[in-house]
């Protein structure tokens, strides 16, 4: 993966990923691709403050995260006139 912007850690490992996520209020989805293949997210919430749950969807089997946000790091580019 040439950019991955997340990761998730499995038995001491850590995995990267590239995600797309969006956000409509409280509300959580995307879609990205890891080393167990592509996968939207579904069911996803944000409280506002910290704590956030998803469900990680693949073609054979879903994966239900459930955590506290310790960093947003979210790059952009504006631009103008």
């Amino acid at each position: 993966m040439e950019s991955p912007i997340a990761w998730y850690t499995q038995n001491g490992r850590q995995h990267e990923m590239s995600l797309t996520i969006f956000f409509d209020e409280w509300k959580i989805y995307g879609m990205g691709v890891d080393n167990v293949g592509l996968f939207v997210l579904i069911k996803g919430h944000f409280d506002g403050q910290n704590s956030i749950d998803f469900v990680k969807k693949y073609k054979s089997h879903e994966v239900k995260y459930t955590g506290k946000v310790i960093s947003w790091k979210i790059p952009f580019k504006a631009g103008g006139r």
